[in-house]
């Protein structure tokens, strides 16, 4: 198996590392990752300017080929399933670890999935994978890799089919007093509710966005806040097909007055 690790908090992310260490342990890993945090790129690409890619030494980094690469997830990875970056055909797109949840429709929004989301619809089997910070302000990153590695080699031995996309969450909680792991829905909830935007104090006409940090919600039962949120690492199967109209009867009635007349 040939795997492609990316994230979106950039090639110094200490949870790159630990997840692309974990991978090369289930197959030949390559890594190919912004170079610099691309937080809440989505799926975003660089369709107008030309991109750098810059080849990294291995050295403490466990021999591993690196790629620092000038745009966001989404295009590292459609680089390397283009052959800009070696190492190819990849069988399968890892992306994280990600610091801090990607839950709810805030999903829809980070760059970690987004970049999942691109191999998915390339028909390549994706993982995008997070996890909070524990009470002692740290990164549990060796369970959150652990987690990602073990569905890698159910991927790799299971052969499920392919467009197959997983968003993985962890709570803030050592590995050991985890209650398990659930398969789980999109919450409803998404951080713009708490996004605000604050003039830069020392650049007049710019602005900054803020976020208020993720409390976990128990609510939404079954959900992917309410899994993280009573200890649980949640698996959310997502879809890149999101044509699906829920009340179509209402838009039919609009067909007829959408045309000038005639």
């Amino acid at each position: 198996m040939r795997i492609l690790v990316t994230n979106d908090d950039g090639m110094g992310s200490p949870g790159l590392w630990q997840l692309a260490r974990a991978m090369a342990e289930v197959g030949e890993t390559v890594v190919a990752a912004p170079n610099r945090d691309m937080s809440g790129s989505a799926a975003a690409m660089m369709l107008k300017r030309p991109v750098r890619v810059r080849e990294l030494k291995a050295r403490g980094r466990g021999g591993l080929t690196a790629h620092s690469v000038g745009a966001p997830p989404a295009s590292c990875v459609l680089l390397a399933l283009r052959g800009a970056i070696p190492g190819g055909p990849f069988d399968l797109i890892v992306s994280g670890i990600n610091s801090g949840a990607n839950v709810g429709r805030d999903a829809l929004l980070s760059g970690t999935v987004g970049a999942a989301l691109v191999a998915a619809m390339e028909g390549i089997p994706a993982l995008a994978v997070s996890i909070l910070r524990n009470a002692e302000d740290t990164w549990d990153w060796p369970t959150a890799a652990g987690v990602a590695a073990r569905l890698a080699r159910k991927i790799r031995d299971e052969a499920p089919a392919k467009k197959m996309l997983l968003n993985v969450n962890l709570p803030a909680l050592p590995g050991a007093k985890l209650a398990g792991v659930r398969l789980t829905h999109l919450s409803r909830d998404c951080c713009l509710a708490g996004l605000s935007v604050q003039p830069h104090e020392a650049r007049p006409g710019t602005y900054r966005f803020r976020t208020e940090r993720l409390i976990p919600s128990g609510d939404d039962v079954g959900s992917d806040e309410w899994a993280i949120a009573n200890g649980f690492v949640s698996l959310t199967a997502l879809t890149p097909d999101i044509g699906h109209v829920r009340d179509p009867e209402l838009f039919s009635t609009w067909l007829a007055d959408l045309l000038p007349d005639r």
